[in-house]
């Protein structure tokens, strides 16, 4: 990743992203950029023998059963072909099963891949094996070709997945292409507290670019309102700083003391801003991360 400060925004602590986050080197946490090769890996195979390769994911020991890590294979149709939990339930299709939240697999398994896209971030909530209480699963896909011309989808996930500024920036992205193609109604979407912009308290926002909130989820109040002359604890006016940022650049990453939500004392969120178009008006749509769950969630 190559980031840059503005000399004019450096007392802001507005980061400007000049390029996305998409190598092992770029994660915080060694373990996200080890999942990430797995699953590259994964993918890497199939493209390259194809079918063949399944009959090795499906091996109880080897390299690509690493502890309860695996690699799951779905066609782009939802047809399951390799999932070594439950091997006898292996050829379904899984694109009407949905998460605890009722959410269907079909939407968060393609979601991220979707073309031109070829991989990313799926975040569901799931029973651990033995386990009757839901947690946040991550899981990360990649989109991959076959010989034989069949496209598949490769996956691993975890419950143990610490936060990464990756998942915001993914996030953010995925949420612009919707709102590009849905225009305001895909706003409703990111209202969705079950819905795919919503997960373990993370959540998209929209600011017009004359500073009037129009999408927050967490803090529905705020929405219809001008919070042009916001400031957070320390007396910075950081919806200022994100709008001047995307007037200049693409994306941006801001820092600011903010109230996680359900709580009223501020603390230090990093969240990261894009400018969008949608039906000619620009706005600026971002989510964040609270510096702690960086350390610990």
């Amino acid at each position: 990743m190559n980031i840059k400060t503005s000399a004019c925004t450096a007392a802001a602590a507005v980061v400007l992203l000049t390029s996305g986050l998409s190598t092992a080197g770029d994660y915080q946490h060694p373990e996200t950029g080890r999942l990430v090769a797995f699953v590259r890996d994964a993918a890497a195979l199939v493209s390259q023998q194809g079918e063949k390769a399944f009959a090795l994911f499906k091996k109880p020991s080897g390299p690509w059963r690493e502890g309860g890590r695996y690699v799951f294979v779905l066609d782009t149709a939802g047809n399951r072909y390799v999932y070594p939990p439950d091997p006898d339930n292996e050829r379904i299709n899984v694109f009407d099963l949905t998460d605890l939240n009722g959410r269907p697999f079909g939407e968060i398994f393609t979601r991220p891949v979707q073309p031109p896209r070829t991989e990313g971030w799926a975040h569901y909530l799931w029973t651990r094996p033995d386990d009757v209480h839901p947690t946040w699963k991550t899981t990360f896909v990649v989109r991959t070709r076959a010989p034989s011309g069949t496209e598949y989808i490769i996956g691993s996930g975890d419950h143990t997945m610490l936060m990464e500024k990756a998942f915001i920036v993914d996030m953010v992205d995925d949420a612009a292409a919707m709102l590009q193609k849905r225009g305001r109604q895909g706003f409703a979407l990111l209202r969705d507290r079950k819905g795919d912009y919503y997960f373990n308290e993370t959540y998209v926002f929209v600011t017009s670019f004359d500073g009037r909130e129009v999408v927050n989820p967490a803090f529905p109040m705020l929405e219809g309102r001008s919070v042009i002359n916001a400031v957070d604890a320390r007396g910075r006016a950081f919806v200022r700083d994100y709008l001047a940022a995307l007037r200049e650049h693409d994306s941006a990453w801001v820092s600011y003391q903010w109230p996680k939500p359900g709580e009223t004392l501020p603390a230090q969120k990093e969240v990261y801003v894009k400018k969008v178009v949608i039906d000619g008006q620009p706005f600026a749509i971002g989510s964040g991360v609270y510096a702690d769950w960086l350390k610990s969630r």
